[in-house]
């Protein structure tokens, strides 16, 4: 019979961790004890001692080999379906250019003319298919009505904005930026995939000179917005702006939490 959580090679180290940490604390109290004894039970507790700290390495290692592992499952599939997506997008692109010539200039029958729309149409519903597998962001309809509404009476403003280097993000941040546009906000600044950022973060924020310090007026609507139409806008600081400017930062989409084994105690 093979006892609980004993088929993964983390519980192993780790329980096994736990009883060299507690044979140290038992030898210890030994060796305070019986004090004829008490060389050979300080010798068995810095053995105990050694072969635990060895354990500790070990399940750290484990750990961050595992971690790695993951990491890497992912960005493998993100690139896979990124390259499917942008496969997809120019055979679209291309099969609406067809469609379009073909009634433009008259020179190809109906058929011709329907059978582009037509795959035109089943590429983009494949885009779409994929975008939903992937968990892609995306503004509807009803949030960008919303978030237009709400905006537009403290408009002009205008605002500095970034976008992390990734085809998601840059995809959402156009559907917020365009929102913002009709709403009569006017986005400023370096833009999107700007060079010099060296981490991308995820989700979106708004972003003013201190946190700590009274946020400009439109900073405050900005986020207000973005959280009343679902989106969790969160808030940071961010000196370069100026202490009456504010930032727009659309960033990578969220990682899902990996399962974890919860660990013994």
């Amino acid at each position: 019979m093979t006892l609980p959580g004993w088929d993964s090679l983390d519980s192993v180290i780790h329980v096994t961790t736990l009883c060299f940490w507690g044979a140290l604390v038992a030898c210890e109290v030994v060796a305070h004890v019986w004090h004829r004894k008490r060389h050979i039970f300080n010798v068995l507790a810095l053995i105990a001692f050694a072969v635990a700290v060895v354990g500790e390495v070990a399940d750290y290692k484990y750990d961050g080999r595992k971690q790695g592992l993951y990491d890497a499952q992912e960005q493998s599939l993100t690139n896979y379906f990124n390259s499917k997506l942008q496969k997809n997008n120019t055979v679209a692109q291309n099969a609406k250019a067809e469609a379009q010539q073909a009634h433009s200039e008259a020179q190809h029958s109906a058929d011709d003319a329907n059978q582009a729309h037509q795959l035109a149409s089943a590429a983009e519903q494949e885009t779409r298919t994929l975008k939903y597998e992937q968990g892609y962001r995306e503004l509807s309809e009803d949030q960008k009505a919303q978030l237009i509404a709400f905006l537009k009476p403290y408009a002009p403003q205008k605002y500095y904005f970034i976008c992390a280097q990734d085809a998601e993000a840059t995809e959402y941040a156009d559907e917020i930026v365009e929102a913002l546009k009709s709403a009569g906000w006017e986005a400023v600044g370096p833009g999107y995939n700007w060079g010099t950022i060296t981490h991308q973060g995820e989700g979106v924020w708004v972003e003013v000179s201190d946190v700590n310090k009274p946020a400009p007026h439109g900073a405050a609507v900005l986020q207000m917005a973005l959280r009343k139409v679902g989106i969790d806008a969160g808030g940071a600081s961010f000196p370069m702006v100026g202490e009456d400017g504010f930032l727009l930062y659309v960033g990578l989409r969220p990682k899902p939490k990996q399962p974890s084994q919860a660990k013994q105690n």
